[in-house]
């Protein structure tokens, strides 16, 4: 059974992600904001991360920089998304 780390902040978001990957077979590990994402990534070895961009404690640029720069995680395939759209970013 292949493992999908999801590292979702919004606990509705999570829950319903959650679920949709158990119902597909997927066995689910999960980060509720930026520094456990770190942390537990590490040691649960995933074999895919599903990575929110927008999250508390550390952001998910900070957390995939820090992923991809550590040896024990650096191959692990990241997806990343956002709720944001457009109409929100500075310019």
């Amino acid at each position: 059974m292949q493992s999908v780390f999801l590292v979702e902040d919004n606990r509705i978001l999570r829950m319903a992600m959650r679920h949709d990957l158990i119902k597909a077979s997927y066995q689910v590990s999960i980060a509720e904001d930026g520094e456990q994402a770190v942390k537990s990534a590490c040691s649960d070895s995933p074999d895919i991360i599903l990575l929110d961009m927008i999250l508390p404690k550390l952001s998910g640029p900070d957390v995939l920089t820090r992923l991809k720069q550590d040896p024990a995680t650096a191959l692990i395939p990241v997806i990343v998304s956002t709720g944001l759209s457009k109409k929100n970013e500075q310019n």
